[in-house]
């Protein structure tokens, strides 16, 4: 299994909430490499991310398990 921050990579190019996130991990080198939700949670509210960011990363959670469940 790879991981959130591995996983969001693919969507750098993309021009949407998920390239925003993924932009904004790729540029972070404090965001955490422990691949767990909360942890990740835990450090955008933290770190005062908009409420957007917070959703984002719900939403790609959920398809970066589902990824690796049909993958």
């Amino acid at each position: 299994m790879i991981s959130f921050r591995i996983w969001t990579r693919q969507f750098i190019e993309d021009n949407n909430a998920i390239g925003d996130l993924a932009r904004d991990i790729e540029d972070d080198s404090n965001f955490p490499k422990k691949n767990d939700y909360n942890t990740l949670l835990d450090y955008l509210k933290e770190s005062n991310a908009c409420d957007s960011a917070i959703d984002t990363l719900k939403e790609s959670w959920n398809e970066y398990l589902l990824s690796e469940v049909t993958a």
